[in-house]
């Protein structure tokens, strides 16, 4: 494996890492703002509460099985495009 397919597999794995952190933190702020429970099956559950003096809290079970299927679906098609487009000439 060549060095540029090496980097463009780490890259697509930390852009695809970087995708699902901002999504997670976007799934718990909504459901920290609006007290409800989100729930991605065999992923996570975000579970967004009033506690009694009216603050608002949100508590979060993730699997990281699930979370690495997630992470590795969402690398997939850049390696692979990476993987089939390098060695070809440039046009």
């Amino acid at each position: 494996m060549s060095g540029d397919r090496v980097f463009v597999a780490v890259c697509s794995l930390t852009v695809s890492i970087g995708l699902t952190a901002i999504g997670a933190f976007g799934l718990a702020a909504w459901a920290f703002g609006s007290a409800t429970t989100i729930r991605l099956p065999l992923v996570a559950t975000f579970h967004g509460f009033e506690e009694m003096d009216g603050t608002h809290a949100v508590t979060i079970d993730a699997s990281w099985m699930g979370v690495t299927v997630v992470i590795l679906v969402l690398a997939a098609p850049l390696l692979a495009a990476a993987v089939t487009r390098c060695g070809r000439p440039a046009d």
